[in-house]
């Protein structure tokens, strides 16, 4: 917080002057306001008074910024005092004040140098002066459990190191890796108690171009607060772990309002914490491959688990999002809107979608098993479908048509039997003709069991075991 301030106490009708630069740092932002004082009022300030006080400020930061100046008589502002002493307005010590005006200025890459000149003349008497002062009070927007390390050069949690920091004028704030949505407040360092505030805001999807229809657009609820009062910006999105660019809006009385920019972006979790977590979720006979699975999935470079991008690009920390419309480490996909923010933004729930298709694809895999048993094991052509190879890996039949069924079922050829008349689509096809199986794969990703087994990142010792 900085003041700056004048005050007539030269000799009769002299006038007094002070002039200083007060710098906002890169990225920084400041409340500026103005209030006038007089020791004249309550005595000497109505307007019949021959003692009338001069008073001047001038506030400004060069081309595109907002100029505060004027020039005032005390006696013009006998109203406004009695608001102040009824009121119990109060500024750096001097009291009763009256607000005069007030203006925002923002630092973008660089250092801002704001102007500030100040004159007060003791007009008549040479005894009880007026003053004029101004304060400037930094908008602070910070997170309190902000990932350590958090610099653009890495997505990587670094477990459950966190530290407080500043959200900078069109930064970035984080849902962490563990996952958690960023802890956010927003204040006004040291504005007086008595003003007001009014907070609220918007925040809308980095994502629109692949969920259409505002699906993760949130509205900040409005909320007045006093001075310095922190604004929950979280308790404000109900705790949601959600991203996207935020504006949020400020009002402070009726003397300067601003809008204060920055985004919400994710940092993915330690690979082997993903691993272990994927294992103790999904159903335990797809522990073996379930976490192949988030690795083929999601893998970005010398990373396996990726909610969100990991490479250096335009789309970096945004979610992950895969051709058609899978996200995630899972690149769970049920279509451009189907997918809930949940499921885009928070890797837990992301997993807990894929634990649900796995059961789903235990579920019709037992289902399509159950149907060529009854109809054909009591043939002498019947024998249980045979397991395969694969890289060196032996995948058991259940295998082959759960992983398949987890990718899709499109494209596998619709099959019937005795036990079951209508059409179904399995992985798996017993000819009782020849007393053979074939193994189908789907169109979306044809030999999807293929790819997951033999993609060489990974192989066990190569950082994911």
């Amino acid at each position: 917080v900085r003041w700056v301030t004048v005050t007539g106490d030269g000799d009769e009708d002299e006038q007094v002057e002070t002039s200083e630069t007060v710098t906002i740092p890169s990225g920084e932002a400041v409340v500026a306001l103005v209030f006038i004082h007089s020791e004249e009022y309550p005595t000497f300030t109505s307007v019949a008074s021959q003692y009338d006080d001069m008073l001047y400020w001038n506030v400004s930061a060069g081309d595109g910024y907002p100029v505060l100046t004027r020039a005032v008589h005390v006696n013009e502002e006998e109203i406004a005092w009695e608001e102040g002493e009824s009121e119990g307005f109060d500024a750096f010590g001097f009291s009763p004040v009256a607000p005069a005006c007030g203006a925002v200025y923002f630092a973008g890459g660089v250092d801002l140098e704001i102007s500030v000149t100040l004159r007060a003349i003791n007009v008549g008497d040479g005894i009880l002066p007026s003053s004029v002062i101004v304060g400037f009070f930094p908008i602070l927007v910070t997170q309190a459990n902000m990932p350590t390390p958090c610099d653009v050069e890495t997505t990587t949690d670094a477990g459950t190191s966190y530290f407080r920091a500043r959200i900078p004028t069109n930064g970035v704030a984080y849902i962490t890796g563990q996952p958690a949505a960023p802890s956010l407040t927003a204040r006004i360092r040291g504005l007086p108690e008595w003003i007001p505030v009014d907070w609220g805001g918007t925040l809308v999807s980095e994502r629109g171009d692949k969920r259409t229809g505002g699906i993760d657009d949130r509205t900040l609820g409005p909320q007045e607060k006093y001075g310095e009062e922190e604004y929950n910006i979280t308790g404000a999105l109900n705790g949601e772990i959600i991203g996207g660019r935020v504006t949020l809006n400020a009002a402070v009385s009726d003397l300067a309002g601003f809008a204060y920019r920055f985004s919400i972006r994710g940092k993915n979790p330690r690979d082997a914490a993903a691993k272990a977590y994927i294992d103790s979720c999904v159903p335990q006979e797809t522990v073996p491959y379930a976490w192949r699975i988030a690795c083929h999935e999601s893998k970005d470079g010398d990373r396996f688990y990726n909610q969100f991008n990991a490479q250096e690009t335009g789309l970096k920390e945004l979610p992950n999002w895969g051709s058609p419309h899978g996200w995630g480490i899972a690149q769970i996909d049920k279509g451009e809107n189907g997918d809930s923010t949940a499921e885009v933004y928070d890797w837990h729930e992301n997993v807990a979608s894929m634990r649900a298709k796995l059961i789903y694809a235990i579920g019709r895999t037992d289902a399509f098993l159950g149907y060529y048993r009854s109809a054909y094991s009591n043939t002498s052509n019947w024998s249980e479908p045979p397991s395969t190879n694969i890289n060196g890996y032996v995948i058991l039949p259940r295998t082959w048509s759960i992983l398949t069924i987890y990718n899709d079922v499109d494209g596998i050829p619709a099959q019937t039997t005795p036990y079951h008349s209508g059409k179904f689509h399995s992985p798996l096809q017993f000819i009782p003709s020849e007393g053979r199986w074939i193994f189908h794969t789907n169109s979306i990703n044809p030999n999807y069991v293929k790819q997951v087994f033999e993609d060489s990142s990974l192989q066990e010792g190569n950082g994911v075991e």
